[in-house]
């Protein structure tokens, strides 16, 4: 959040023994606040109409680089390459 460009003011009234506060905002501080406040506001009006749940389930190879990573963290654990192989050549991938 923005700092608050304001100035606060306290006057004490003697005659009824009360004191009296008051906040000037900077109204420039406050256009923009509320130009960003209505375009948050807009996005998610946007995002509630517009998004929904894929059908698929998020897959692992079309993350950059994941496969390379766990070829090798397979290869560090011991993992078997030839079973890897008969795999994708039984479910006809290349």
């Amino acid at each position: 959040m923005d700092w608050v460009s304001s100035d606060r003011l306290v006057k004490h009234n003697a005659k009824y023994a009360r004191d009296y506060w008051a906040v000037t905002v900077n109204p420039s501080w406050l256009g923009g606040s509320l130009r960003r406040l209505v375009s948050v506001l807009r996005r998610r009006a946007q995002v509630e109409k517009c998004f929904k749940m894929s059908p698929r389930d998020p897959q692992f190879e079309n993350i950059p680089h994941l496969a390379g990573l766990l070829r090798d963290l397979r290869d560090d654990c011991g993992g078997d390459r030839a079973f890897d192989v008969s795999q994708v050549i039984s479910s006809g991938q290349k």
